[in-house]
């Protein structure tokens, strides 16, 4: 199936758009669930809409971010070839995101992630000027913890992209924290002097995903963070003797950034981190099918992942 799908790549293209268009329709006709009380209590406009009319803007906006998706990915390299085959995994990674999350206007995390995700990457190849370009890091940071609490976490990955292409030090540390902290103060001060109430950032955390008992979305959240892991292990493995120490360390900021959206999807459940972990998984999972070289294992780990989608959506 993926030696089928290169060969066809330009089909890719259509292919993508397509799967969430018809997925989508399918999903109408069977149901959709609402938004649940509790989730994306910063929005306001749409709370009361269908959630059929919710659930179509949202296979709209989820098209344009595969599309953002697939462009980054193909101008950073990180597949080692230029393929279309991103936009499909991802395609078929929206069905996994529960319905009772998925608000059309939540998608600007994920639009915040690809923009989090790329400056980490050029992070490795910035040697001047990279006090700007942690600062911007930091503030997306910001903004995503404002949005899902348990982000905060993202400042290890900054870190850690800093460590990689050594360029740690206590000033930039700072001026990452910096920019973390604008964002989070602009909120504060625009809450204090429009008395905004009824939300504001919270960083009470706890493994909801046990806490809450193991329901079977809950389970299943488990088991699938089990298959990342198990992708991530291997995706690791397939490129440690096939690519430069360059490429290697590369790599090792998308792993790092898959790790830190599944410690939230632990903190949190499998719910609104769905939103932050969809862009790297999206990217390991495609670097690991293209870099197997046995067709077979590559061709298994998809039909795995398919069946994971399908348990979701049952």
């Amino acid at each position: 199936m993926i030696k089928l799908a290169l060969k066809n790549d330009p089909v890719l293209l259509f292919l993508a758009p397509l799967i969430i268009v018809v997925g989508t329709v399918i999903k109408l006709i069977i149901g959709v669930e609402l938004i649940s009380d509790g989730h994306w209590d910063w929005i306001v406009i749409g709370r009361s809409w269908s959630a059929g009319l919710n659930y179509s803007l949202s296979s709209l906006v989820a098209v344009l971010v595969a599309l953002f998706l697939n462009q980054m990915v193909q101008s950073l390299g990180l597949l080692g070839r230029i393929t279309n085959i991103t936009m499909v995994v991802f395609a078929m990674f929206y069905f996994s995101i529960p319905d009772e999350v998925n608000h059309w206007s939540a998608w600007l995390v994920t639009l915040i992630q690809l923009w989090l995700f790329r400056m980490v990457e050029i992070t490795y190849d910035q040697t001047k000027r990279i006090e700007p370009l942690v600062f911007n890091m930091g503030v997306a940071i910001g903004l995503t913890a404002l949005l899902i609490p348990p982000g905060v976490v993202l400042f290890l990955v900054l870190i850690h992209a800093l460590v990689v292409s050594g360029n740690l030090n206590v000033r930039r540390i700072i001026v990452g924290i910096l920019g973390a902290v604008a964002p989070i103060y602009f909120y504060a001060s625009l809450a204090y002097l429009f008395r905004w109430t009824g939300w504001g950032l919270s960083l009470d955390v706890s493994a909801s995903v046990f806490s809450e008992g193991m329901t079977k979305l809950n389970v299943l959240g488990i088991a699938f963070l089990v298959f990342m892991t198990i992708i991530a292990a291997i995706s690791t493995f397939s490129i440690s003797s096939s690519t430069t120490l360059r490429e290697r360390r590369r790599w090792i900021l998308v792993i790092s950034y898959l790790f830190m959206g599944g410690l939230m999807i632990l903190i949190e459940g499998f719910k609104e981190p769905v939103f932050i972990a969809i862009v790297p998984a999206t990217v390991v999972l495609t670097r690991t099918m293209l870099s197997v070289r046995n067709a077979k294992v590559a061709n298994a780990i998809l039909l795995v992942f398919l069946a994971f989608v399908l348990l979701i959506n049952s």
